[in-house]
């Protein structure tokens, strides 16, 4: 893992610890002391020094934690640089790529929308998504050559939304290399292709066959992706505006379908490339984007992500 990756991922996780927080007023009132809201100042001091130490072993080159509770932050500290390149030391309100940042959002989304008696999580995918109504469940056995042969069968309960929330829905991600037949089968059908509409994404899914009977095994997976558009079909908003407009994530934090930061490491190697006159790297290029994926990243400042993770507590 580059150590961009890494710091991003640091700051995505430690920003987790915003649950300990409710209702975070405005996200910049600050607490008199970490223990007039509950917290040690002696324990962390040694999560400063882990950070710390982590910079100087070259684990990542910076990050920004962020901790609140009882709707004021406790603690806020940086550390290392924002690149190491130029060195130009970490500030607070640095802007991060965190990893899966819209999945909490979506969900939070979802349970806005229960608590709003617009949908409930016990009722079936297929009330909110028809498309899904008739998929029946991968059973890879041994053919007679010793090769894996695919069967199907129909699901013995049908996926509600609870299993989307909790990932026990079957819907596995693709994956090319996997020595898993369905997983392969997802990433050969391209399912999760960001160039089809919400609509298309669902009819694709709807004939793939399920890794699992719903509601037995939990795998990380699409889950996230199929609750975006229930949430689009509900509120009868686009998933990028439902979370702009609705969550306390508001339009703080970009989503995929906004414009990146102009300092990201795709953006430097693609003028880098311009300016040798070569094509631009794939990796560097979007392709044309007709939905935002639940499953997304999101470019935001640890104390937006905070203040929008503490929606669960």
């Amino acid at each position: 893992m580059s150590k961009w990756l890494r710091t991003a991922f640091i700051v995505s996780a430690l920003s987790l610890s915003a649950c300990q927080t409710t209702g975070l007023p405005g996200g910049n009132e600050r607490a008199a002391s970490p223990e007039s809201v509950g917290l040690s100042s002696e324990r962390l001091a040694r999560l400063t020094q882990r950070m710390q130490d982590g910079v100087a072993r070259g684990e990542y080159p910076g990050a920004v934690l962020v901790i609140g509770r009882h709707g004021k932050i406790a603690y806020a500290q940086t550390f290392g640089v924002m690149n190491p390149e130029t060195k130009a030391p970490m500030r607070e309100d640095a802007i991060f790529r965190i990893a899966s940042m819209t999945k909490p959002l979506a969900s939070l989304a979802i349970m806005m929308l229960s608590e709003e008696g617009k949908l409930s999580i016990v009722d079936p995918v297929d009330k909110y998504i028809p498309e899904m109504k008739d998929m029946r469940v991968g059973v890879v056995k041994a053919g007679a050559d010793g090769k894996p042969m695919l069967t199907t069968e129909p699901q013995k309960k049908r996926m509600t939304v609870q299993d989307l929330l909790r990932h026990t829905s079957g819907l596995p991600s693709g994956a090319a290399n996997s020595p898993n037949l369905i997983k392969r089968m997802y990433a050969e059908a391209k399912i999760g292709n960001r160039g089809v509409t919400s609509d298309q994404y669902v009819a694709n899914l709807g004939k793939m066959p399920l890794l699992f009977q719903p509601g037995t095994t939990w795998e990380y997976g699409a889950s996230v992706d199929v609750l975006g558009v229930i949430v689009e079909r509900v509120s009868g908003m686009p998933l990028d505006k439902f979370i702009a407009e609705r969550t306390p994530a508001r339009s703080k934090c970009p989503t995929p379908l906004s414009p990146r930061p102009s300092n990201t490491r795709n953006a430097r190697r693609c003028r880098s490339a311009k300016a040798r006159k070569t094509r631009c790297p794939t990796s560097c290029r979007s392709p044309p984007c007709k939905r935002l994926r639940a499953v997304a990243a999101a470019w935001c400042r640890p104390r937006w992500i905070t203040r929008a993770l503490a929606s669960f507590c």
